[in-house]
């Protein structure tokens, strides 16, 4: 329905979320991916890119970062929480800030 209201950018940042609730329920391949009904984390992260959304690339990482802490992948974890290091630019939230510090 956002997108029938051309509500495209509220559509694209909620993508992130929506995904990782489904890897949480269990419904992709790959847990500490997000990929699989609502989006392709690297389809979104190059739209991110050439549209110069550093939000919508901040939360993508935010989200995947956090499977990949709930799923055992610490390193992984901390890896992303490094490619999200201005994530105080680009976030909209305190809390994903204080989330990305702690990794």
């Amino acid at each position: 329905q956002a997108l029938e209201l051309n509500q495209t950018l509220a559509y694209s940042v909620n993508q992130p979320l929506r995904q990782f609730t489904l890897n949480l329920l269990g419904r992709s391949s790959d847990p500490v991916k997000l990929v699989g009904e609502v989006m392709d984390e690297d389809a979104l992260l190059t739209v991110a890119e050439e549209g110069g959304s550093s939000l919508l690339r901040s939360l993508v990482l935010f989200y995947r970062m956090w499977l990949e802490y709930l799923f055992g992948k610490y390193e992984c974890a901390a890896e992303t929480a490094t490619q999200n290091r201005n994530v105080q630019k680009d976030s909209a939230g305190r809390f994903a800030i204080v989330c990305n510090h702690a990794f």
